[in-house]
């Protein structure tokens, strides 16, 4: 009881906090309705919108958690509000809380909710954000959605194209720049259609990421924008909307305009980047004169910017940063020194930099024993690459000291975690203090003298993220700070002053605190967030945003007349936390007995650590394979063998994969496959069994069985089973074949299949599937296919479908009909689908074509119609037709050629013709 009341408390004032940041003007009343794991906080006008996420939003959430297997659902704010800036900068303030604004547009109506995906969509794609970044990356928690309206020129592909490219989890199919979704590709070949380069081509590039995004996010759209008003509205668009916060923030960058033009136009509309970029330049650098009265310095220009600000570092005569922009989507670190001078270190993505005048050291994700943890690295700054120090270290936070050249790590355990110190060999020397569920460390900063230690830290839970000293002599732990606004990028500018970056008028601006008198100083007032603010020649040194990127910036500092907030005191009697130990001796290394196990699933890193290891995963980029394939097949009296080796070399990778398959025909198969060297060898193998078990008058029954497992092969003295399942079915048969002309051909299947998996999210999945063919009088033959679906977490449990199929002497012609029926309870817009299909073939091969000179052909016509209902009983529906060609040129190449048409009858506009000629496989 005290729980929820403490819960429901916290989102009240968390509630009360986001109103009060609103600008003031116009008063606001918004209410609150929650659901299981949203609380939708909203205004009068927008009841129905906050009515039909209330609906859907549960429903979506628990189908992203199973997706990612993730085992613990942080509770989320949904802020729907119809300003767009304020929104936006309303919820970029709100603390400590997971938070999605919904911002729709001023013209949404009920038909939008009811018969789009618009909404479904743009908050899945915010959700997969939630739960796909790091917990402790800056910004925190907040995203933001954009929901158009009817009239606004944002096709859908848009929001969810982004989010199932990059977010979702390869192992379903999609995401990640390695597969992809079939809505994904659906518009990759629609675009290839329409002119663009084809999706095998673009991605042969190997420059997987940005290029993707820029396609979803920037090519699709400048191309309709420029094809409906002219070259000129891009330009004019462009001008209109950089630099505003929020979705077109991403869009809009220069960088990801720079590269959509260059991969849909191949460069149509590069003689205008230039001028665009030096706009933008000019812009940014009058918005700072206009708003400042000191003079702002560019230092980086708009090309140069930076993946994270949490992974830049200065120290001594180098800049180290993590380039996310480098070698088009490479991940890359680059080390400058005070000449200008760079070194590049392609395929690392570190999460946090730590460096001293020498010796460098950062964390970064990548998949440790089938799940992904932190790997710890080093780098002497004079040489040429960085070296793994150790695998699996699951160090999530840490920070060097170069004059006692020690090392402070947190470190996660399954327990909790741990603040380490370590040598300058990354050897762990002592604990300093350990940490139960709940505890979350932002960022670690030495005092100069190396006795004091400055964390960001959550201590619990319902707590705030807050300064906290610990003396490493005593174990003394003192909090600094008391409010609710995160303190960032918190490090010594002197003995005895701390300089970090806090919200203040809806903006990042740095404060200088000094924690022996409490007394906080306001050093800036800018229109741009100041991110890692670091004092240089009595000016401040910062990174601000520019798109999804940062770059540096140099301002004169306020002096103390001009900014005098309240002081902050460090309260005199506060407590530790149950949730944390301090340890003090030097025997404390050693693991002390828990009095109480935490559970290890309550701790906010446990679901980082047990998302697909891919998602953060450096990515193997590669610019291309190899491959080749053998098979030998050879009969006996009354057998059958058959085997099949294939090997493919990724050129650049390095990555090997092999797949062996041998099947002995009627009695059992074996498969051994999948072996790939990448980062180690991770190797899987597949062993099968299939025999048919019993047959005669027109009835076989046959079983199968496979035993999989996908290992991960030993780099260093750890190896890990990374997953592995068992499957098998019965399959029963029955046919009846007549050569008499008005008898019918009748056939039968019945199937069932089961699986189970073994790994650290066992999971379950039965299927039962049944399928019956009859044939009617020789010339005409109906075919109906079924097949039932059933899974322990299934949202759609249920599918049904059907074809027929006849023929008319001497034009063959076929259609096909599918219905599925998804049944309740299901919160999503589209409940039944239908589609229906009318093929004709106009010209058998070797007749009508063979006389123009083209070999032998196929002329065929196909239409379509599709129909959708949703809850509502509202239709949507479409028309489209296509007249195609296949033939074999004189080169003796097969070729496919297609003209076809596309019709919306909802939409007021012309429908879409569209050509295509390729190979035909």
């Amino acid at each position: 009881m005290e729980k929820g009341l403490r819960a429901r408390a916290c989102t009240g004032l968390c509630v009360l906090i986001g109103l009060w940041l609103l600008p003031a003007g116009v008063a606001h009343s918004y209410s609150v309705l929650q659901t299981r794991y949203f609380n939708i906080i909203h205004e009068e006008p927008h009841r129905e919108l906050a009515r039909h996420l209330a609906q859907i939003a549960d429903v979506e959430y628990e189908a992203l958690l199973a997706e990612f297997d993730m085992n613990i659902a942080p509770r989320i704010d949904l802020l729907i509000d119809d300003r767009y800036g304020d929104a936006f900068n309303a919820s970029a303030t709100l603390a400590n809380k997971p938070l999605v604004t919904i911002s729709p547009a001023a013209h949404i109506t009920g038909e939008l909710i009811n018969t789009g995906d618009t909404v479904r969509l743009v908050l899945r794609h915010e959700l997969v954000h939630i739960l796909t970044g790091r917990y402790t990356s800056e910004p925190d928690f907040y995203r933001f959605g954009y929901v158009p309206g009817n009239n606004t020129f944002v096709p859908l592909a848009f929001h969810e194209g982004y989010a199932q490219w990059f977010e979702s989890d390869p192992e379903t199919g999609t995401g990640r720049a390695r597969r992809h979704h079939p809505d994904s590709e659906g518009l990759w070949q629609q675009e290839y259609q329409r002119g663009f380069r084809g999706y095998t081509e673009v991605f042969a590039t190997g420059r997987h990421e940005s290029l993707h995004m820029a396609y979803l996010y920037g090519a699709y759209f400048f191309t309709r924008l420029a094809e409906r008003f002219g070259d000129e509205a891009v330009r004019d668009w462009l001008d209109e909307r950089t630099g505003r916060h929020g979705f077109w923030a991403d869009l809009a960058s220069p960088y990801n305009l720079n590269i959509a033009w260059q991969v849909a136009f191949d460069e149509r509309l590069s003689e205008s980047w230039d001028e665009f970029l030096a706009h933008e330049s000019e812009r940014l650098q009058a918005r700072l004169g206009q708003s400042y009265p000191h003079a702002a310095e560019q230092l980086r220009d708009g090309l140069s910017r930076f993946g994270s600000p949490q992974a830049v570092s200065r120290s001594g005569d180098y800049f180290i940063w993590y380039d996310h922009r480098e070698g088009l989507g490479r991940p890359t670190l680059v080390v400058e020194d005070a000449a200008g001078n760079t070194r590049r270190h392609r395929g690392f993505r570190p999460e946090q930099l730590a460096a001293g005048s020498t010796q460098l050291w950062f964390n970064q994700l990548e998949e440790c024993n089938g799940r992904l943890g932190y790997s710890l690295y080093s780098m002497p700054l004079e040489q040429d690459s960085p070296q793994r120090a150790e695998r699996c270290a699951r160090v999530a936070r840490l920070a060097w000291h170069e004059d006692s050249a020690q090392m402070a790590t947190w470190t996660l355990t399954d327990a909790g975690s741990e603040l380490q110190l370590r040598d300058g060999q990354g050897q762990v020397t002592d604990i300093l203090l350990r940490g139960q569920a709940g505890v979350q460390i932002k960022q670690l900063s030495w005092h100069p003298s190396g006795e004091r230690l400055v964390l960001t830290m959550k201590p619990d839970f319902d707590a705030a993220f807050d300064l906290y000293e610990l003396q490493l002599a005593d174990g003394r732990l003192t909090r600094l700070t008391a409010d609710n606004h995160i303190p960032r990028g918190a490090h010594w500018a002197d003995e005895s002053t701390l300089l970090f970056s806090q919200a203040r008028n809806q903006r990042l601006q740095a404060v200088a605190l000094t924690p022996a008198t409490g007394e906080r100083q306001w050093l800036t007032d800018l229109p741009v967030n100041v991110h890692q603010p670091r004092l240089q020649d009595d000016q401040l040194v910062f990174l601000t945003e520019s798109g999804r990127h940062y770059q540096q910036m140099r301002v004169s500092i306020l002096s103390a007349g001009e900014s005098s907030p309240p002081s902050s005191v460090p309260e005199p009697n506060w407590q530790h936390p149950a949730s944390l130990t301090v340890l003090v001796d030097a025997d404390a290394a050693a693991p002390a007995a828990e009095t109480e196990e935490a559970d290890p699933a309550l701790h906010p890193y446990y679901a980082i650590e047990h998302m697909s290891p891919s998602l953060f995963a450096p990515y193997p980029y590669w610019d291309g394979e190899l491959g080749f394939g053998l098979t030998g097949d050879w009969r006996e009296p009354t057998d059958r063998h058959q085997v099949q080796v294939q090997v493919e070399l990724g050129l650049f990778s390095g990555d090997i994969s092999g797949t062996l398959d041998y099947r002995f025909y009627n009695h059992w198969s074996l498969g051994v496959g999948q072996a790939r060297v990448s980062r180690g060898l991770h190797s899987g193998y597949r062993a099968g069994w299939a025999r048919r078990l019993w047959s005669g008058q027109g009835q076989a029954v046959g079983a199968d069985l496979a035993w999989v497992t996908d290992y991960r092969l030993p780099d260093s003295d750890q190896d890990g089973l990374r997953r592995r399942w068992l499957g098998g079915g019965l399959d029963w048969h029955y046919s009846e074949r007549n050569t008499e002309r008005y008898r019918p051909n009748r056939a039968f299947a019945l199937g069932l299949d089961a699986e189970r998996a073994f790994s650290h999210a066992d999971s379950h999945r039965l299927r039962l599937r049944q399928s019956s063919e009859l044939g009617l009088f020789g010339q005409h033959s109906l075919h109906w296919r079924q097949q039932v679906l059933w899974t322990d977490d299934a949202q759609r449990p249920f599918e049904a479908g059907g074809s027929e199929s006849f023929s008319v002497f001497p034009r063959p012609i076929s259609s096909k009909v599918t219905l599925r029926a998804l049944p309740e309870p299901l919160a999503a817009s589209e409940l039944y689908w239908s589609r229906a299909e009318l093929n004709v073939l106009l010209a058998e091969p070797d007749r009508t074509l063979g006389t123009l000179g083209l070999g032998a052909g196929t002329l065929w016509l196909t239409s379509y119609a599709a129909t959708a209902w949703d809850l509502d009983q509202q239709a949507r529906y479409n028309l489209g037709a296509e007249l195609g060609l296949t033939f074999s040129a004189l080169w003796l190449l097969p070729l496919e050629a297609s003209l076809g048409y596309a019709h919306n009858p909802e939409r007021d506009e012309v429908g879409e013709i569209y050509f295509s000629l390729g190979p035909s496989f």
